[in-house]
C-alpha cells in the first residue's frame, strides 16, 4: 500500500485482507478486518483508524508500527502479530485478545491494555524490556 492511500472498509463489516504491507490509511466502521489468511509477512507501517476491530488470522507474521487508533479490540487469532509499539495495537485501552497465536514485541514498551488469553491460550514474545501493566484475564 503507497503512503497517501486510503482503503475505507466502512461499508464492509468483515474485510479479509490476505497480508497488509506499506504505508498509507485503513478506515473501519464498525468492521472487523481480518489479516493473515495467506499466510505471507506483512509490515504495515501506515494507520488503521475508525470503530472496528483487527483480527491476526493464519499463518505468518503481521508487524504493525504505525500510530493505531482504531477503537475496538486487538484479536489474536493464529500467526503471529509484531507491535513496534503500544500505539501500534490500537487506540489507548483497546483490549488485547488472544484465540491462539503470538504477540510479539521487539522493542522497549509499557501498555496498561488489558489482555485475554482466552481458552485457546496465549504466546507471548518480548524480545526486550516490554511491559503489559493491564489487566489479565485467563479463561
Amino acid at each position: 500500500m503507497a503512503s497517501g492511500s486510503v482503503i475505507d472498509f466502512s461499508s464492509t463489516p468483515q474485510p479479509v485482507l490476505g497480508t497488509l504491507s506499506g504505508y498509507g490509511e485503513v478506515r473501519l466502521d464498525g468492521s472487523e478486518l481480518l489479516v493473515g489468511n495467506n499466510g505471507l509477512a506483512g509490515d504495515f507501517r501506515g494507520t488503521i483508524q475508525g470503530t472496528g476491530r483487527l483480527a491476526k488470522i493464519g499463518p505468518g507474521l503481521l508487524h504493525l508500527a504505525g500510530n493505531n487508533s482504531y477503537t475496538g479490540p486487538t484479536v489474536i487469532r493464529a500467526g503471529t502479530l509484531s507491535a513496534q509499539a503500544d500505539q501500534a495495537l490500537g487506540a489507548p485501552g483497546g483490549a488485547v485478545l488472544f484465540d491462539g497465536g503470538t504477540l510479539l514485541l521487539p522493542a522497549a514498551f509499557d501498555s496498561a491494555r488489558p489482555v485475554d488469553t482466552g481458552p485457546a491460550g496465549a504466546r507471548i514474545d518480548v524480545r526486550s524490556q516490554a511491559a503489559l501493566a493491564g489487566p489479565k484475564r485467563a479463561d
